[in-house]
């Protein structure tokens, strides 16, 4: 497992939609979510900061039984422009 952060990013935010409902349906989701917390885009571009700042916080929470967090984002979104993701917010 990567440790930390790891950002992954989708050229759409509906192939991100198509891809996380893939994953939900088969129990990749799951999968993930065991290991992982996960967090998503929010397409409301206000909503970005909030996101962010959760993701951040479980990628740096070295208490939390979850190893780091994961953040699918979308190439041009708010998520993807001017964010410098170093260290421990994104090791993969």
């Amino acid at each position: 497992i990567v440790p930390a952060g790891v950002v992954c990013f989708f050229a759409s935010y509906a192939y991100e939609e198509e891809c996380y409902l893939y994953w939900k349906s088969n129990g990749i989701l799951n999968r993930i979510t065991a290991k992982k917390d996960l967090f998503r885009e929010p397409r409301i571009a206000s909503q970005s900061d909030a996101v962010l700042a959760q993701y951040s916080s479980c990628c740096v929470d070295s208490n939390s039984e979850k190893k780091g967090a994961i953040l699918l984002s979308v190439v041009g979104g708010k998520l993807s422009e001017g964010i410098n993701f170093k260290d421990d917010m994104a090791r993969c």
